[in-house]
């Protein structure tokens, strides 16, 4: 009980540990201030114009006066550059490139990088094109605003030019006000008054195929002769002629057929997108025929484009001259010359298939022997185009595709002319046609035909 009074009082105190929570807070924030800070990369977020010793203008403030720039200089927002006497490339910190060209203006809306987020609006005005690279993210967005609409990527190759869009690569949507239109490789549109114009083909060259616009002292040129030159791809027309041929014809239908580069990914004849074509084909057909109205009498020019899996392209053409009055004229000779038949001089046969045979092939082929003096082999009224004067066999082939394939019997009849286009022989026998197997491929309504077959065997003849 002494011990218990004696005993000093000791109230127990609470000890608070806010301060120090206050004070390790201001110190985390102002290390994550100073971090974010010292870390930050104004360079990337700065598009850089490229200009390559050729002259360009800069502009610090929207309404303000251009001035001369040097071959580099970093962009902010609201600061413009434009293209005075040739090409001037800016480079994007996620890759993209908006080339300039000729009096070309653009000035930079927005350049901001977040978290695995890019976004850049340019205003632009004049000609200019755009490379943007594959963006997964659906924040990421390149866009392009003009006076009368805008365009936005998120991956493509394209170009703006006179109030239209057209794709290289990749694809885009145009804006207009409240409308949009979605546009794919190969596709143009143009905005009049307001409005979307039809899609039509684009086969422009892609500026960004040839070397980019590099400092002079930067090594990075094709000229360098360790790097060998790149070769452009090419088509080739194999029938019914080769690239920039007129061929003159008198037949109502013919099959244009042609070798594509490698990764092709889709070919156009006249603005009509082969159906049947699939990526990775080495070959390419479409029928220019009366009947499908692909071809018309007078001069007919075929412009074949292939688009390339890297955006590249390649184009050629071809002209075919349907001759009207000379088709005419030649079916009233044959007509003639049928219901007078003159002396055979030589020996006509008919080897395959045998009289009275009945066949269920996709491909029936009808060949025999041919007189000496023969200049011309008609076939059901077809005269054989591959036939030439001395050539002592022939053949005609009857296919689902060349319309001369009819089910049921039918009577084949040969004659043979000579060089006066007299008649010379005449052959028939009958067969029966049922339905095949397995038909070898199907035309579309516009008439091209894949799978793609080997050279000499589109034809009816060989």
């Amino acid at each position: 009980m002494f011990f218990q009074k004696m005993r000093p009082r000791y109230r127990r105190r609470r000890k608070s540990f806010f301060p120090l929570f206050v004070a390790v807070g201001i110190l985390a924030g102002g290390i994550f201030a100073g971090w974010k800070f010292f870390s930050r990369d104004d360079g990337q977020m700065r598009p850089t114009a490229i200009a390559a010793g050729k002259p360009a203008e800069f502009r610090l403030s929207p309404g303000g006066d251009f001035s001369e720039i040097g071959d580099l200089e970093n962009l902010f927002e609201n600061e413009a550059v434009r293209a005075r006497g040739g090409a001037v490339d800016l480079k994007f910190f996620d890759g993209s490139i908006l080339r300039l060209f000729d009096g070309a203006t653009a000035e930079i809306q927005k350049s901001r990088a977040g978290k695995n987020i890019a976004k850049i609006v340019v205003a632009t005005t004049g000609r200019v094109a755009a490379k943007i690279p594959r963006k997964n993210n659906p924040a990421d967005f390149f866009e392009i605003t003009t006076k009368n609409f805008s365009v936005k990527s998120r991956g493509g190759q394209f170009e703006i030019f006179d109030d239209a869009v057209g794709v290289f690569a990749g694809s885009v949507e145009v804006f207009v006000g409240e409308k949009n239109i979605s546009l794919e490789v190969g596709q143009k549109v143009e905005i009049i008054d307001g409005h979307f114009s039809e899609k039509e083909m684009f086969a422009a060259e892609n500026p960004f195929l040839k070397k980019e616009i590099v400092k002079k002292d930067e090594n990075l040129t094709p000229e360098n002769p360790k790097i060998p030159a790149k070769k452009a791809p090419k088509i080739e027309i194999l029938t019914p002629g080769k690239n920039d041929e007129t061929v003159k014809t008198t037949e109502k239908s013919l099959l244009i057929r042609g070798k594509v580069p490698p990764e092709t990914e889709k070919v156009i004849v006249n603005n009509y997108t082969l159906k049947q074509f699939s990526p990775g084909n080495a070959e390419f057909s479409y029928r220019a025929s009366i009947a499908l109205g692909t071809m018309k009498p007078g001069e007919n020019e075929y412009r074949v484009v292939a688009l390339l899996k890297n955006g590249e392209r390649a184009t050629a053409k071809i002209t075919i001259v349907f001759e009207k009055a000379a088709a005419e004229k030649s079916a009233e000779n044959l007509k003639k010359n049928s219901e007078t038949p003159t002396e055979n001089f030589g020996e006509l046969t008919i080897d395959a298939p045998k009289n009275g045979a009945v066949l269920d092939e996709p491909t029936i082929v009808v060949s025999g022997k041919a007189p000496k003096n023969a200049a011309k082999i008609v076939v059901n009224d077809y005269s054989l185009s591959l036939f030439r004067p001395g050539n002592e066999k022939w053949s005609y082939k009857m296919k689902d595709e060349f319309g001369n394939r009819k089910l049921g019997p039918q009577k084949i009849v040969v004659r043979a002319f000579d060089q006066n286009g007299k008649k010379i022989a005449e052959k028939s026998i009958e067969i029966t046609i049922k339905k095949p197997k397995t038909p070898d491929f199907w035309p579309t309504p516009r008439g091209d035909y894949l799978p793609p077959v080997p050279q000499n065997k589109n034809e009816p003849t060989i």
